[in-house]
């Protein structure tokens, strides 16, 4: 009898022909089987125009893990993308689910230090942090971006009623009960369904960790844009407040 679990490994993709296979040959499989673990990669095409999802022919009909193309015929934004990815690697029977951007700006060979506290049991939720222990490496981060997410986490956490969290993590990592447990689609679509996700799963008290990572910034060209992410994140402390969130309305 094999002691392989299975894993899902979440790739949102948005216009991302030019980084996507690069991204995969970062994904250290050595490593993640040797640790017991069995990756399926799933890769949700959220809308793209320029051709990524052809990249995935290059490849071949074997490829080096098994890769699952999950389609949306138009763009329907970062937080959708996860939530379909999720959802299907949920069904196919993973244990454990971390979240991989497709423009490499978090290092895939880090993979295993995400899955660790998953497969050991010691967490539900693993937060890749750039900040615990100061991270393990941040490259090129601007420094008006890295002011704004510190201050941000800081104001969060407050408002929340939480302590040492990180919201705005692209790093993320889940255990098979948290994604049944969160209605996901009462979270917004956007990109701070990240945060979203800490918070919901705090308040059920899930044990989240947080694991120092890597981070490259330079060189990536990220669909974020500052201005609507920071609107977002007001709209999101503002539904807080008004106890608007699912769980307030469910007493939980």
């Amino acid at each position: 009898m094999s002691d392989t679990r299975p894993v899902g490994l979440i790739m949102p993709a948005y216009n991302a022909a030019s980084t996507i296979l690069p991204t995969i040959d970062r994904i250290p499989l050595a490593a993640l089987r040797g640790a017991g673990l069995e990756p399926t990669l799933y890769v949700v095409d959220d809308g793209c125009t320029d051709g990524t999802p052809d990249r995935l022919t290059e490849l071949g009909d074997e490829p080096p893990l098994p890769v699952v193309l999950l389609t949306h015929p138009a763009n329907r934004g970062y937080g959708a993308a996860q939530k379909t990815g999720l959802r299907r690697s949920l069904a196919d029977g993973n244990l454990f689910h971390v979240l991989l951007h497709s423009d490499g700006q978090y290092a895939p060979e880090e993979l295993p230090l995400m899955f660790e506290p998953l497969a050991s049991g010691r967490a539900e939720v693993v937060i890749g942090s750039k900040f615990v222990g100061r991270g393990r490496f941040v490259r090129e981060i601007p420094l008006p971006r890295l002011i704004g997410i510190v201050a941000i986490d800081w104001i969060e956490n407050r408002v929340f009623g939480l302590k040492d969290m990180e919201f705005h993590s692209g790093y993320m990592g889940y255990a098979s009960p948290v994604i049944e447990a969160v209605p996901l689609e009462r979270l917004r679509d956007r990109f701070h369904f990240d945060g979203e996700m800490v918070l919901s799963t705090a308040h059920l008290g899930f044990r989240i960790v947080r694991v120092p990572i890597s981070a490259t910034y330079g060189g990536t060209v990220s669909s974020l844009k500052p201005l609507p992410y920071l609107k977002e994140v007001l709209e999101v402390l503002r539904t807080y407040r008004r106890g608007g969130f699912w769980f307030q309305q469910e007493g939980r």
